[in-house]
């Protein structure tokens, strides 16, 4: 498979799992890119890359653990292994102990004018 079939794939798959045809437009408008960038993107074969697949999974209410899957951004062992380990240890979905940044953090990381 060429890159240009596989960056065709995106397309063809997520009309497939949308049920309907939908138009270059849409997608550009759901992976929240210029037209330009569209095409250079798939002309370089880096359309399905996971940045573009959250962003249309996002768009589309789709599951983006299961675009990066089909396209092996992840394997199936990585996502089995974290299912396994969110059961044994549900703590791990929640953002505990990880702070804020302040407005002082802000101004202390900022430049010398």
């Amino acid at each position: 498979m060429t890159p240009e079939q596989g960056e065709r794939d995106l397309e063809v798959l997520l009309s497939y799992l949308l049920n309907r045809q939908l138009r270059k437009g849409e997608i550009i408008e759901a992976l929240g890119i210029s037209r330009s960038t569209f095409y250079d993107q798939r002309e370089q074969g880096q359309l399905a890359n996971p940045k573009n697949l959250l962003a249309a999974a996002r768009f589309f209410g789709l599951n983006p653990v299961e675009l990066l899957l089909r396209y092996g951004h992840i394997t199936a062992d990585e996502v089995i292994n974290l299912s396994d380990e969110l059961t044994a240890n549900p703590s791990l979905l929640t953002r505990t102990g990880v702070s804020q940044p302040t407005e002082d953090d802000n101004v202390a990381n900022s430049p010398p004018l």
